[in-house]
């Protein structure tokens, strides 16, 4: 997940589109679809959903913390949080950050479409995440939104094993230019034979199963996946001075086909 950025550059497809803030659309209506979940957050973090994502070694997790002043809420938002650690010491992590999974309360597989209303704060040396999670395999993942620091767009992408070695058959990348600090709705439908990308339900990208002799092209469909969130800091180059990141997560929905 935590690749070099001039990498990514370089493999990912580009896509400009003009958005606004989209509308909160709390009525989840959605054709051919049918709402089975979601959370609306509003003033605590409901247990049987969530948990606070451990601190693993994952990148994307070195620096994560189950410290209350992490996770907030505000006008009915979810606000997960990276700091700068207060605490001192050699053993003390220079930043703590927030981020929640469904791992061992709820998972996602196919047919679904999973999707959140999400804004981020653009800080220097943060990455913001929603992203699906294999349990048993590192390399499978769905990156439904990464954000890097102050860019002025955001990710939407697959891993495999088949990807590691073969990232431009099928491309796994696309990067959408999206202005920061507005609210969008980005969501990802996982179907048999593809995965299908949209932001504000507009249709970004399609990750199709192939006919190839290559092993492992399409797992998607195979597993089962825990949903993330979560503030995470980039190593190159570390963040400097008063350090303080946001993520705002407004609601989340998991739909299955009628």
């Amino acid at each position: 997940m935590y690749m070099k950025k001039n990498a990514i550059l370089l493999l990912a497809a580009v896509v400009t589109i003009g958005m606004i803030a989209c509308s909160p659309n709390r009525g989840g209506h959605l054709q051919g679809w049918e709402l089975v979940w979601e959370d609306t957050f509003g003033t605590s973090l409901n247990t049987s959903n969530w948990s606070k994502m451990p601190q693993g070694e994952n990148p994307r997790d070195w620096f994560m913390s189950d410290n209350n002043s992490l996770y907030r809420f505000h006008e009915g938002d979810l606000v997960l949080i990276g700091l700068r650690n207060s605490e001192e010491g050699e053993e003390v992590q220079p930043f703590i950050t927030g981020g929640i999974t469904t791992a061992g309360n709820r998972s996602f597989s196919s047919v679904s479409r999973i999707e959140a209303r999400l804004r981020t704060i653009p800080v220097p040396g943060v990455m913001y995440n929603m992203t699906l999670l294999s349990p048993t395999n590192e390399n499978i993942y769905i990156n439904v939104m990464s954000r890097f620091g102050v860019d002025g767009f955001i990710y939407q992408s697959v891993s495999s094993d088949f990807t590691q070695e073969v990232m431009d058959n099928p491309p796994a990348m696309l990067m959408v230019t999206l202005p920061s600090d507005n609210y969008y709705i980005f969501s990802v439908e996982l179907h048999a034979d593809s995965l299908v990308f949209f932001v504000n339900n507009q249709r970004m990208k399609m990750y199709p199963r192939i006919e190839t002799d290559a092993i492992g092209q399409f797992p998607f469909n195979e597993q089962e996946f825990n949903l993330f969130f979560g503030v995470s800091v980039n190593q190159n180059p570390l963040p400097e001075g008063d350090f303080q990141s946001f993520m705002f997560i407004d609601w989340v929905r998991h739909f299955v086909a009628r």
